[in-house]
């Protein structure tokens, strides 16, 4: 059996609260026991307060951030929380995952 490395997942967004035709930006980051894990592939699906869903990708840099942009569209996703689950592999290490949500306002 292959012992594979635990990977920590946090995910943040640049605002807590949105309006209408913003850009979130969402950032994914990778780390492990040592550091920053580069190269990570990163998968956010973000759903929306009336259950509209939205994938995002991105690969970590150097500093173990992945960045994936938003556009808030009310016609589409309407006001409310939203929540953004990622995902996140790289060979030799577990899956991992993690989520965040913000508020979107008329």
């Amino acid at each position: 059996m292959v012992h594979q490395c635990l990977m920590q997942v946090v995910v943040t967004s640049d605002k807590h609260k949105y309006n209408n035709s913003d850009e979130a930006t969402i950032v994914v980051r990778a780390n492990d026991h040592i550091g920053p894990i580069e190269g990570v592939d990163v998968r956010v699906m973000v759903t929306t307060s009336n259950g509209f869903k939205q994938v995002g990708v991105s690969i970590t840099r150097s500093d173990g951030k992945g960045t994936i942009p938003y556009e808030v569209n009310l016609d589409r996703g309407g006001a409310g929380i939203y929540v953004v689950d990622a995902t996140a592999w790289r060979t030799g290490f577990d899956v991992g995952q993690g989520s965040t949500s913000f508020e979107v306002v008329n």
